[in-house]
């Protein structure tokens, strides 16, 4: 499958959240051959970006709370946060996080399906996040 830009309704990112982000980055290193770069800027937290090449294809951040779960989370493409935030909460899920704009990348919520289940709304603006990259990773299973 090749997955140009994102499908809205689409998943488009995968997100690990995790207590060693350094033990992390040299995990997937090694195992998928990622290059992870971290952003620089004190407010975006030790989030570091994962890349095949020159494809970005997950991060690798900090957890956010002490009580966060070491765990990938997924996001799904949305053309309008807010308006997917809104239906979301009528389809009975609950929006915890955001919307909110992350820098110049784009808009973000975290939303929790009617049986809790986590998963994020992403608006893509300066960063289009896409499902899976056209490169496979050094394991033959863990390409899309």
């Amino acid at each position: 499958m090749k997955l140009d830009a994102p499908v809205p309704g689409g998943p488009c990112w995968a997100e690990l959240g995790t207590g060693d982000l350094e033990a992390a980055k040299r995990f997937y290193a090694e195992l998928f051959g990622w290059r992870a770069e971290t952003d620089p800027r004190q407010e975006a937290g030790g989030y570091s970006v994962a890349h095949l090449g020159d494809a970005a294809v997950a991060a690798l951040s900090p957890r956010y709370q002490e009580a966060q779960p070491c765990a990938w989370s997924v996001s799904f493409a949305v053309t309008d946060a807010d308006v997917s935030s809104r239906l979301a909460t009528e389809a009975g899920g609950r929006v915890p996080v955001g919307p909110m704009d992350v820098f110049d990348v784009g808009r973000f919520a975290v939303v929790l399906d009617p049986a809790g289940a986590a998963f994020q709304l992403w608006q893509a603006r300066s960063f289009s996040a896409r499902a899976c990259s056209t490169r496979p990773a050094r394991s033959a299973g863990s390409s899309c």
